[in-house]
């Protein structure tokens, strides 16, 4: 593996950090306005198939942007932390995070589509 492509992934993953935090900011400014015009509960739990199984309180509509902002701060201090012990798997690990970020991104996304379907 060249250092070519261990700087690529590295530059890839920085880049998805970057929009990780505009998306958890733009998350958290949502579902602040949301918070006022949604019912007192809501959904709150999806299954793997994105079927609604669970809700609860509107509070609840916070963990969306804490769990943006708390993974990208796991990941960006573990990626720092751990560069060096684990260089031969740099470029699968990175991939790794990057795929988490989407999946949670994808996840956030859906919640926010159904509260907004919910207040119109």
């Amino acid at each position: 593996m060249t250092s070519k492509n261990i700087n690529g992934a590295k530059k890839v993953f920085k880049s998805f950090l970057k929009i990780n935090w505009l998306i958890g900011f733009v998350t958290f400014i949502l579902v602040s306005i949301f918070y006022f015009k949604l019912p007192q509960n809501v959904p709150n739990h999806m299954d793997a198939l994105f079927q609604i199984d669970g809700s609860g309180s509107k509070i609840m509509i916070f963990v969306i942007p804490i769990s943006v902002f708390v993974l990208g701060i796991v990941l960006n201090l573990s990626s720092q932390k751990y560069d060096l012990y684990f260089s031969k798997f740099n470029n699968l690990i990175k991939y790794l995070c990057i795929l988490a970020l989407i999946l949670l991104w994808i996840i956030c996304f859906k919640f926010l589509i159904i509260y907004v379907q919910i207040i119109f």
